[in-house]
């Protein structure tokens, strides 16, 4: 139980004598700890204590009251109850009863964590968005406190109100989602988490912020084609190393390489991307992230003698600024 929490007494009374117990009376004096806050029917309270009248209690029977408070501070709470007749008790001894109840300190937390397009992305720039796609936000809400938070709300400083929950018990997650269409140039949203801790105490928050750039669908292809060396001999099989990059800043989608093989030479292998017609290599590299890159290595068997000069294009889906 913690501080600033509800949580109720129920006093038990029982009349063991074989005749009724007329004008049976509970006083139950309530730690210092605690505020009263109500009380079975028949029960007043004053100075600290509680009086509950349960009127005439037959031979065997039993009968109970309730008392509701609250826990105002943390540490133990000793609560003494006294039952009391007009007739003599042949068992005195059993008329009083003391209940300890720890009350824990109030430690309520929220915490968020925001994710664009999957990435954490606290500092700018984040992910590369192109401008006109979609791009997804996830608000991930955290209770980090010990005690119960109700009327949870999530809202973003740019999309506006996100989601809400009625209550979030401690250590239990939840998670939002919204989508918009990505804008060009630095973006940058926060997110912010809101929470009520039960009891009377102020409100929790915390906030995140994220990133990205909107970005125009471009994508920067660099193509690199290698030798082991400068000289040759007619007869020698002579690998070409395509080295292929994309600069960014979007996803090149359907990077195809066209190699024409020169004069001179026959085609003897290529990498599993690549096939060969007609005196032409084609590679089907699919989609190339920005930032990334790929190799495919061409074999041919050099059948001349002279200058080899053997030209190699890249193209994707995208518009090349380059």
């Amino acid at each position: 139980m913690y501080k600033r929490q509800l949580f109720s007494y129920t006093v038990g009374v029982v009349n063991d004598g074989t005749s009724v117990a007329p004008t049976v009376v509970i006083t139950d004096t309530l730690p210092a700890g605690v505020e009263y806050l109500s009380a079975s029917a028949g029960c007043t309270y004053s100075s600290g204590a509680v009086v509950c009248g349960l009127g005439d209690l037959g031979a065997q029977a039993a009968a109970s009251a309730e008392i509701e408070v609250r826990a105002t501070t943390a540490g133990t709470l000793i609560n003494t109850v006294e039952v009391a007749a007009q007739e003599p008790d042949a068992n005195p001894a059993d008329n009083f009863s003391v209940h300890e109840l720890t009350a824990l300190a109030t430690e309520p937390a929220i915490h968020i964590e925001k994710h664009t397009n999957g990435q954490d992305a606290d500092v700018a720039p984040g992910p590369a968005v192109t401008i006109g796609s979609e791009v997804s936000w996830t608000f991930e809400v955290a209770n980090t406190g010990n005690i119960t938070l109700t009327n949870i709300i999530v809202t973003d400083d740019q999309l506006g109100p996100i989601c809400d929950q009625n209550e979030l018990g401690p250590s239990v997650e939840m998670t939002c989602v919204v989508t918009a269409t990505a804008e060009l140039g630095q973006y940058e949203n926060i997110g912010t988490a809101v929470g009520t801790p039960q009891g009377d105490l102020p409100d929790v928050s915390d906030t995140d912020p994220s990133h990205y750039l909107g970005v125009a669908d471009e994508a920067d292809l660099r193509v690199i084609k290698s030798t082991p060396g400068v000289e040759v001999f007619e007869g020698d099989i002579l690998p070409y190393s395509i080295d292929v990059a994309n600069l960014g800043p979007s996803v090149a989608s359907s990077v195809v390489i066209t190699d024409t093989l020169p004069v001179g030479t026959a085609f003897v292998s290529a990498s599993d991307q690549c096939s060969y017609s007609s005196g032409e290599v084609i590679c089907g590299l699919g989609d190339l992230e920005a930032e990334s890159g790929v190799q495919v290595v061409i074999d041919v068997e050099v059948g001349t003698t002279g200058f080899i000069t053997n030209t190699v294009v890249v193209d994707a889906d995208q518009d090349d600024p380059n």
